[in-house]
């Protein structure tokens, strides 16, 4: 399966967390797994549009930051993280979840699937005609219908 992001990657959008210290609330195995989930998730709306796997570097920059924001979005609930943000003469704690970056990332999802988004001209899936997985795979049919099998 293909990742588009690591856990380096993901550290970077927290620059004062080290994952695999003992002293944080999500481990590096989890960060791994959430990747591993949000991957899956991406190629999801992926499958429809392009021929699999993206080998174009464009695309996979995109992937990537798509990935990056939905596992950081996941990694921010978990550490219920907050920032402040300047609001006249107080400061104001606004919660990260429901973020701009995860909304963003979602909207790219469907548009990619839409086709409103192209993130690789290159490896665009012909969907004239339709195929199956038995045709695509070269799967022999059980049945035959030029012979009485009952």
């Amino acid at each position: 399966m293909v990742s588009y992001a690591t856990t380096d990657d993901i550290e970077s959008e927290f620059k004062s967390i080290d994952f695999s210290s003992s002293g944080t609330s999500v481990s590096t195995a989890e960060v791994d797994g959430f990747i591993e989930q949000e991957s899956a998730y991406v190629t999801s709306y992926l499958e429809g549009v392009y021929n699999l796997p993206l080998t174009d570097t464009d695309g996979l920059k995109i992937l990537k930051r798509i990935t990056i924001s939905l596992v950081a979005f996941r990694v921010a609930s978990i550490l219920d993280f907050t920032h402040s943000v300047q609001v006249s003469q107080s400061m104001t704690i606004q919660k990260i979840k429901g973020g701009a970056a995860y909304k963003q990332a979602l909207n790219d999802l469907k548009m990619i699937k839409d086709g409103d988004l192209v993130i690789s001209s290159t490896e665009l899936r012909d969907n004239s005609a339709p195929t199956s997985y038995n045709s695509e795979q070269s799967v022999e049919p059980v049945f035959s219908t030029t012979e009485q099998q009952w």
